[in-house]
């Protein structure tokens, strides 16, 4: 089963679009135990919690403490559009798709015990959402 290696540590970054700041590198592991996959949120990385238009943000928090990390393992995933592979003990990056990296969110949520409702419209949001992000990044242009 996935796993987070650490809890989520940020700073509050006030009167900022990316008020998030990880104060202490975790990882999550995807898959099976030892599977090999991981995404590494490194310190100091910058993210903007739950994306979450205004108009949704009464019924899901930017800031909800259970979908915070997940949020934080997403975009690392996203920006990065990589995860690490480790074949015999050696480290690797691994491409990935937008669709992979939102089936990690999905885990994430998963491992976090997120309630099945706030998963299902996040997972819909990203479905829908999330492609101008992607390409960005994928083109070098970051927010």
């Amino acid at each position: 089963m996935s796993s987070f290696t650490g809890n989520l540590v940020v700073r509050i970054r006030t009167n900022n679009p990316k008020p998030f700041e990880v104060f202490e590198m975790f990882e999550f592991h995807v898959g099976r135990e030892n599977s090999g996959f991981l995404i590494r949120c490194l310190k100091d990385f910058v993210f903007d919690g739950t994306s979450m238009p205004k108009y949704l943000q009464w019924l899901i928090s930017p800031s909800d403490p259970n979908l915070l990390q997940c949020a934080a393992i997403h975009d690392q995933g996203f920006q990065d559009g990589f995860m690490i592979r480790i074949v015999r003990g050696q480290e690797y990056r691994e491409i990935v798709s937008k669709h992979q990296i939102n089936l990690v969110m999905a885990e994430a949520m998963e491992v976090r015990k997120v309630k099945i409702w706030k998963q299902v419209v996040i997972n819909t949001g990203l479905r829908l959402g999330s492609s101008g992000t992607w390409e960005r990044y994928r083109n070098g242009v970051k927010r």
